[in-house]
């Protein structure tokens, strides 16, 4: 589950930073949102391949949580000043790859939970 994990990371790092220039032309905060997702991402993954703790997890968990309602709302009420139409093919794998994570988080948490609970 942890190998999987961080290839997960590593697609969304790579999607944000290639699109991190276009959004940067675009509209600048965004793209520097996108440069700060794809380098956070790329720092969760990183932090999982030397550790499996439940704070590296939650790192990834909660840069996949933010950027997953970002994109979604960038598409609905829009951000400040910003809002895309449609869904891009890079914005389909992301969307996909950070709901996989998140899923991988929640049922990594229950592992944990569950060891925790056999032990007492």
């Amino acid at each position: 589950m942890r190998p999987f994990a961080i290839v997960l990371l590593a697609v969304t790092a790579a999607a944000h930073l290639y699109l991190a220039p276009e959004h940067l032309d675009e509209m600048p905060y965004v793209g520097v949102l996108f440069l700060l997702g794809g380098i956070g991402s790329l720092i969760a993954a990183g932090w999982l391949v030397l550790r499996d703790t439940p704070l590296a997890w939650a790192a990834g968990g909660t840069l996949c949580a933010g950027m997953l309602l970002a994109l979604v709302l960038s598409r609905t009420t829009g951000l400040p000043d910003f809002k895309e139409d449609g869904f891009e093919p890079l914005a389909v794998v992301c969307l996909v790859d950070e709901a996989l994570f998140l899923a991988l988080w929640v049922s990594a948490r229950q592992r944990v939970n569950g060891r925790s609970l056999r032990a007492s």
